[in-house]
């Protein structure tokens, strides 16, 4: 059974993405789509060490995709075209259960994670 309180959430998050995201297309390996609202970004939020909070920089950016876990298995190493050009999904990070953040790098290349952030 859901909250209300995760009732809410979700029809907060669905707005938020409505109206700050984009539909992204993502061309995963087995040659198939999947075509998903995000919202991208270059900066994450994160809870340091010593919770407080900061922010870790991702240069070849993010998308944020509320109310939806996106299996690791699916989408690592798929493509999308975003404000920055064409990426490839390095990662796939879980700040919040319904929430799944990926991590974007350039074709070839993945992008370091910084440890002292927990990731």
């Amino acid at each position: 059974m859901t909250s209300n309180f995760d009732q809410l959430m979700a029809v907060a998050d669905t707005v938020i993405s409505h109206n700050f995201g984009s539909i992204y297309s993502f061309h995963l390996t087995d040659g198939t789509s999947l075509d998903l609202e995000a919202i991208f970004d270059t900066k994450l939020i994160v809870k340091t060490k010593s919770k407080e909070n900061g922010f870790l920089d991702y240069k070849n950016g993010l998308l944020e995709v509320l109310n939806k876990r996106i299996s690791k298995d699916v989408i690592i190493d798929s493509t999308v075209q975003t404000e920055l050009g064409q990426r490839r999904v390095s990662n796939v990070l879980y700040p919040e259960p319904r929430v799944s953040v990926l991590v974007l790098s350039p074709l070839g290349e993945s992008e370091t994670l910084n440890e002292e952030y927990g990731f």
